[in-house]
């Protein structure tokens, strides 16, 4: 009996702490990180949204807003310059104060740690805390080898366990004025043709594949599929001379975020190192491959759509043309999206709304 009532205790206990939590009117997300990490954690703020409507404040990127959010039911959104010093991230966590009035919950997505956010947390010392190390009230450690977009999400589900990722799994909206841009472009592409989209801009060198392989095996893929054209969606020009088939690749040199992400979107296939684009390719479901050195595939790859990895473990140098071209092949048999002019238009409308592929 004694045992029934340390039970009933405990559970009303939990029940109640849970209540307590979701009560809460000033919620407040930290986000400072890279593009490709700031899509990996959408659907996990969508949750958050979910369960707190228009109470939360994001601190994030300047730009985000209208890149990434514009769809979330957001309090607000605090821009924070923020910048890496000795390998740690910064910001000024005055400013922060500054620009939220009041904060009785703190929901760091973060994948690192650093004294600013500590100086944060002091500031507020009666809000609850949330985040991915010891120092938070609740925290969920980072593992190497789950999915970030699925431990993003199990942070937010230490509010709610009934939340599912899949249900917050839609694509970004992306600025209107992008998804023109990227209209137009797609539009010079014949409607029997189809489109390979590729990216080799990592934001790391060690995430670099040598170009000269990258120029191979589109040369050869173009040369076993005459039906396809290839968009480069690097913001660099890509220096690659390809001595075959160079008439049907097309640099986008320059292009926005929003605008190559839009352009990847209407893609038929996606071929690309560890990237920002690589996450876009997955919420818009574009069959994807991703080429894998020194970062592991099981936490920062795919999630949603289909998908072939190589990866090697070292130097993305290891890294052998052949078995790129094989995964290439493999997703284009497999995978046919609509190709009529209407069925594109429809596809890509679709994707670029926020709905499933």
């Amino acid at each position: 009996m004694n045992f029934l009532r340390r039970g009933v205790y405990s559970l009303s206990s939990f029940l109640k702490e849970k209540r307590g939590w979701r009560s809460l009117r000033a919620p407040v997300a930290l986000h400072l990180n890279a593009v490709g990490d700031r899509l990996i954690v959408l659907p996990a703020l969508r949750a958050l949204c979910s369960l707190y409507p228009h109470r939360v404040t994001l601190v994030g990127t300047l730009g985000d807003q209208s890149l990434l959010y514009s769809d979330l039911p957001l309090k607000a959104f605090h821009p924070c310059p923020w910048k890496v010093e000795n390998r740690v991230p910064r910001f000024d966590y005055r400013d922060v104060v500054r620009g939220i009035s009041e904060c009785d919950l703190l929901v760091a997505l973060n994948g690192w740690w650093s004294d600013d956010i500590l100086e944060l947390m002091q500031c507020f010392p009666e809000a609850k805390t949330l985040g991915h190390f010891p120092e938070f009230e609740s925290h969920l450690p980072l593992t190497q080898w789950r999915n970030a977009k699925q431990q993003a999400f199990e942070l937010i589900r230490r509010l709610d366990r009934r939340l599912r990722m899949e249900d917050f799994s839609q694509p970004p909206l992306l600025p209107e004025a992008d998804r023109a841009l990227a209209g137009q472009i797609m539009a010079a592409v014949p409607p029997e043709a189809r489109v390979l989209a590729l990216h080799t801009e990592p934001s790391g060198a060690t995430r670099r594949w040598p170009v000269e392989r990258f120029q191979r095996v589109l040369e050869a893929f173009l040369e076993q599929h005459p039906e396809y054209l290839v968009l480069v969606v690097d913001y660099h020009p890509l220096e690659m001379e390809l001595e075959r088939h160079a008439d049907r690749v097309l640099l986008c040199s320059g292009a926005s975020l929003g605008v190559a992400m839009s352009i990847v979107a209407n893609a038929d296939l996606f071929l690309g190192v560890d990237s920002c684009m690589l996450h876009a390719a997955d919420f818009f479901r574009v069959p994807a491959v991703g080429l894998f050195g020194p970062t592991p595939p099981s936490r920062w790859g795919f999630r949603f759509g289909p998908h072939r990895y190589v990866k090697v473990d070292g130097p993305m140098a290891l890294i052998q043309e052949g078995p790129v071209l094989e995964a290439l092949q493999q997703l284009a048999r497999a995978h046919v999206r609509p190709r009529s002019a209407a069925a594109r238009a429809e596809a890509a409308a679709s994707h670029l709304l926020g709905g499933a592929a």
